[in-house]
């Protein structure tokens, strides 16, 4: 969404009072989503096979195969007669195909790959996925052109920065990693700390008090962006300071009256302190 076309110029620039802290989500905020995801699809049809070859006997791989088999027994009963991951007593090789049909009909149920969520076997085999592209070189985060300079903005300022993302997953702490490997250079300078929504999930408003408590900062202090309405409403329930980011390439919809009630800017850099 446009915001200058949809609310007018009054919309353009959005003068706050400095915080302490920024709070910043990762999808649709500093990077885009239908990107990461159009580029994953891919590399994933691609790549899959290889990363379970190659970490078919590591610990997490196993563990993470026996939840995946569990949850296509799970999804058979709710779907009827869909692709399930083979049980052990299979050999090595149909056991990773029974996977890449198993995802690949979870692709086509689930419109996407969900790089982005917290919870089920499947996305978790993604995630691994992802941050090994990721850290290997062989994919990047795709970072808005405006972000850089409006970090690099806030550092002079004082202004300390955190990521709130659910990217920490089995082996890998990828909320650390995922800045050093961006389109636009290594970020990671320019963060404080990170927090984790598998550990702190963000429709909790008990996770922005904790937040608030390890930062040891008022919570009037912090401001939050996020592109989700339902998280604004509850960070601002605990008193969390908040600004709705819609960009232009959102996969949400947003019509006048959703927005309305809510501080909301279309880039980072319309944000004036």
């Amino acid at each position: 969404m446009d915001l200058k076309q949809t609310f007018g110029e009054a919309k353009e620039n959005i003068k706050l009072e400095k915080p302490s802290v920024i709070v910043l989500r990762l999808f649709e905020v500093i990077t885009s989503w239908s990107k990461t995801v159009s580029i994953f699809i891919q590399y994933s049809r691609e790549n899959m096979l290889t990363y379970l070859q190659e970490n078919w006997k590591k610990k997490f791989m196993i563990a993470l195969i026996h939840d995946l088999r569990e949850q296509s027994y799970v999804d058979r009963q709710s779907y009827g007669d869909t692709p399930v991951v083979f049980k052990a007593r299979q050999t090595s090789m149909a056991i990773q195909q029974s996977v890449l049909f198993y995802l690949g009909w979870r692709l086509a149920v689930d419109g996407g790959y969900d790089v982005g969520s917290e919870s089920s076997a499947h996305n978790q085999l993604q995630k691994l996925l992802w941050f090994d592209a990721i850290t290997k070189g062989k994919l990047k985060i795709d970072i808005y052109p405006d972000v850089p300079q409006v970090l690099k903005k806030w550092r002079s300022e004082n202004i300390k920065v955190y990521l709130y993302s659910s990217c920490a997953c089995g082996e890998i702490d990828g909320n650390k990693k995922l800045m050093n490997y961006t389109n636009l250079g290594d970020l990671s300078s320019f963060f404080d700390g990170y927090f984790d929504t598998n550990k702190m999930p963000q429709n909790s408003a008990e996770s922005y008090d904790k937040m608030s408590k390890e930062l040891n900062v008022a919570k009037n202090e912090i401001l939050f962006l996020t592109r989700s309405m339902n998280e604004i409403e509850v960070a601002k329930s605990t008193g969390i300071k908040t600004v709705l980011v819609i960009r232009e390439d959102g996969i949400a919809a947003f019509s006048v009256e959703d927005v309305s009630p809510f501080t909301a800017i279309g880039k980072l850099d319309e944000i004036v302190f």
